[in-house]
C-alpha cells in the first residue's frame, strides 16, 4: 500500500510540476522533503518559526512564481501564487533584493541599466491588458547599495 501511494504522488508530483500546477496542491499532499527531492526550487527560506517556504520559479513560462510553505513538521501548509496585485502593493523603494524575492519571487530577467550601473528585474505578472499579453513589474537597482529605487509597471518581453 505505500508503495502505491509513493508512486501516485510521483505521479501527482511530475502532473503538476509539469503542467505548473504547483500552486493547486492541497495542504498536507506532500512533504517538504518530498518537494525536494522531485524539483529543485529557485530559493528556500527558513522561517523564524520553524516552518519553510520554498520558492518555484516557472518564469518566463509562466507569469507567476509559486511558493510553497511548509510547517516545522514538513508537511506542506499552503501554496500560493506571489506575483499577484496584492503581493505587488506591498512593493517599496529601499527594498533589498532579498525582501523583493520573498514577496514576489524572482525575476524572469535582469538587465544593466546602461544609465545608473545597476540591475533592471522584470517579474512578469498575472496583468494582461488589451495591448499587452502579458504586464510586468520592472523593478531598478541602485547600482552599489542593494535597494530598490524605482518599482513600476511595464511590458514584458520574452
Amino acid at each position: 500500500m505505500k508503495r502505491i501511494l509513493a508512486i501516485a504522488l510521483s505521479l501527482l508530483l511530475a502532473a503538476c510540476g509539469a503542467s505548473m500546477n504547483l500552486h493547486r496542491l492541497a495542504p498536507g499532499s506532500v512533504t517538504l522533503e518530498q518537494m525536494r527531492a522531485k524539483q529543485k526550487p529557485t530559493a528556500e527560506w527558513k522561517n523564524a518559526d520553524g516552518t519553510v517556504t520554498l520558492e518555484y520559479s516557472k518564469q518566463p513560462v509562466t507569469a507567476y512564481n509559486v511558493m510553497l510553505d511548509f510547517d516545522a513538521k514538513g508537511a506542506l501548509k499552503q501554496s500560493r501564487i506571489v506575483s499577484v496585485a496584492e503581493n505587488i502593493s506591498l512593493l517599496k523603494t529601499g527594498m533589498t533584493r532579498a525582501e523583493v524575492q520573498r514577496q514576489v519571487g524572482s525575476p524572469a530577467s535582469i538587465f544593466k541599466d546602461p544609465a545608473t550601473g545597476g540591475d533592471i528585474w522584470e517579474i512578469p505578472t498575472d496583468f494582461p491588458t488589451d495591448d499587452y499579453p502579458q504586464r510586468a513589474i520592472i523593478i531598478h537597482w541602485h547600482p552599489v547599495v542593494d535597494a530598490a529605487t524605482r518599482i513600476e509597471m511595464g511590458n514584458h518581453y520574452k
